[in-house]
């Protein structure tokens, strides 16, 4: 009501309180509407790309008096707004005619019309917030919200075999589109994307899609304290407290790189270091199996601080370095040895704890090699977004995304 009812000098400083959680509790109150239909009608077209779109909204909505003088969130807002009713739309669509054996062409164009509006919504919600770092996005939540839904009406579905799946086509479509900005997609890619290429990304059945596992991003939120914290996180925090007086491998690491080891730590990892001595005179490209430890990050360290190794040596074996350690890594999660079983060399990681160890010191690494400019992160991009993606889970590797977002 204070917010309704304010001198606008009052509702600019109201503005500067309210963080933007509670901004977005407001926008139900109707103090942002959604869009005008002539300004919504510009998404509607099923080709071209989304750029495209986006360029040729802006054009327009600055041609609208109470829209021109909007911020970013408050147009975010209004996108938010309009993207509630569409959904709406979409699930009426689907509840009152999913059993039709055919959609008729006048239906089937409004499902491609509101398909194009919901995508290219999306995409510039995402683009007005894409500086945003996913942890602290504001819509966030609302991606998330957007995927447990689809996976909601999955299972609602399951079993209803005379449903019309072209019904389903503009919620599927977002959800394909919202995994792609969870996923960490480039804005770059994502800007050449159309509503028509996105339903072709992910074949097969409607109602048969890719699992993807939200619990990062909800993690995420949860420790942001948007969400309530599960039983789950709980129990973890309260592990993480009763370990911190341990010695951080990471930590270890990070001191290795230029500072000397606490001496505890020291005669800890001294056993460790026979496998990489061998390798102290050998070739480069010949260090490329060492696995992800202590020992080995420090030997390839040194060799590649040397100043008469060029640039495109040093980012050639980095790249293949990581790609190696990430495959030992993912062999992990697909197979755990028991006790009675034999580890061989080729399986460094043996538990949970290795793997998420080094994870730890990859991404410490990495970073450390960056800062020294000894590679740049375009030259391993590609690696970089898969340990950024699927590894969000580990609270190093999202504090390292956060680095390559920000730079601190």
């Amino acid at each position: 009501a204070a917010w309704a009812n304010a001198a606008p000098t009052l509702r600019l400083e109201l503005r500067r309180v309210f963080n933007n959680a509670e901004r977005i509790r407001l926008a139900s109150m109707d103090l942002i509407g959604t869009l005008p239909p002539k300004l919504l009608a510009v998404f509607d077209a099923d080709e071209g790309s989304f750029a495209t779109s986006s360029a040729a909204y802006e054009t327009a909505r600055r041609q609208v008096l109470e829209l021109a003088g909007e911020d970013a969130f408050d147009q975010s807002l209004r996108l938010k707004r309009t993207l509630d009713e569409e959904e709406r739309l979409a699930e009426y669509y689907l509840r009152n005619h999913n059993r039709r054996v055919f959609v008729p062409d006048d239906l089937r164009e409004s499902l491609q019309r509101l398909s194009s509006r919901i995508l290219r919504c999306e995409y510039h919600l995402y683009m007005l917030n894409s500086n945003t770092p996913l942890r602290y996005n504001p819509f966030l939540s609302h991606w998330v919200e957007i995927v447990r839904g689809w996976d909601r009406k999955v299972g609602e579905l399951q079993g209803q075999h005379s449903l019309n799946t072209e019904l389903l086509v503009p919620l599927r479509a977002r959800r394909d589109f919202v995994v792609l900005i969870l996923k960490g997609t480039p804005s770059k890619d994502l800007e050449q994307e159309s509503p028509q290429s996105i339903p072709r990304r992910i074949a097969g059945d409607t109602t048969d899609l890719e699992p993807f596992d939200v619990r990062p991003y909800v993690k995420l939120l949860e420790e942001e304290g948007i969400y309530e914290k599960t039983p789950e996180l709980e129990a973890e925090n309260r592990i993480e407290r009763d370990t911190a007086q341990e010695t951080d491998t990471a930590t270890t690491a990070a001191e290795s790189f230029g500072l000397e080891p606490a001496a505890g730590t020291r005669a800890k990892n001294k056993s460790k270091a026979s496998h990489a001595e061998p390798f102290k005179h050998a070739p480069l490209e010949s260090l490329v199996d060492l696995p992800i430890d202590l020992p080995s990050l420090e030997l390839i360290n040194d060799r590649l601080s040397d100043q008469s190794l060029n640039a495109d040596e040093a980012s050639g074996f980095v790249r293949t370095y990581i790609q190696h350690g990430l495959r030992d890594i993912e062999r992990t999660i697909k197979h755990v040895p028991t006790d009675n079983e034999m580890t061989t060399a080729d399986s460094p990681y043996t538990d949970p704890d290795s793997q998420t160890r080094a994870l730890k010191l990859l991404v410490l690494f990495i970073k450390n090699l960056i800062r020294k400019s000894i590679v740049a992160p375009e030259q391993i991009y590609y690696e970089i977004q898969e340990i950024c993606v699927r590894y969000i889970w580990v609270k190093e590797v999202r504090d390292f995304r956060n680095f390559m977002e920000t730079g601190v």
